[in-house]
């Protein structure tokens, strides 16, 4: 069974990006590897594919799980890079507004090295402040993402429980 026409149908709003093609790939892979797990057990095609189509949700709970894929990919490759970003960014704060500084004193024009200082702090500055930003901005939406996911298995959980508690009666 081939669940690609599916997951492309799926990732038709998506930008084209490289990261979502590999998330559908991976998907279409993790479908078809249940499908072909669930046939050899003896389930019928049919059945099989409602199975995994249900399995991974509606249009909806499918389209959720490839963008918090796609999420994760984007906040792993951002981790990666953010220690580098950051002390990058320190350091330019620090050794180009020095470097202008020293120029300023030593230099006839004056004004111009005056204001190349203070554009290069606020430059470095507008740069560490949307770097936090990104960083803080993908946190909250982890965070989001988890809290709902916490709060749908706390749902799950309590769900047997409140069919199993019976209503007090009356033997009077």
């Amino acid at each position: 069974m081939d669940f690609r026409p599916y997951i492309d149908e799926l990732i038709t709003d998506l930008p084209p990006t490289q990261a979502t093609r590999q998330i559908a790939d991976e998907l279409v892979a993790e479908m078809e590897q249940k499908y072909t797990s669930l046939v050899d057990n003896g389930m019928a095609e049919e059945q099989a594919v409602r199975q995994i189509l249900f399995s991974f949700g509606a249009y909806e709970g499918l389209r959720s799980k490839l963008l918090e894929r796609k999420l994760y990919a984007g906040y792993a490759r951002f981790l990666q890079r953010y220690p580098l970003m950051r002390r990058s960014g320190f350091l330019g704060f620090i050794i180009v507004p020095l470097v202008c500084l020293i120029l300023m004193f030593s230099l006839d024009q004056k004004l111009a090295a005056l204001t190349t200082w203070i554009i290069s702090i606020i430059v470095f500055a507008t740069y560490l402040i949307c770097l936090e930003y990104t960083h803080y901005h993908y946190q909250k939406r982890i965070l989001g993402i988890g809290k709902k996911l916490s709060q749908q298995l706390m749902e799950w959980l309590k769900q047997p429980l409140q069919d199993n508690i019976e209503t007090p009666r009356k033997d009077r």
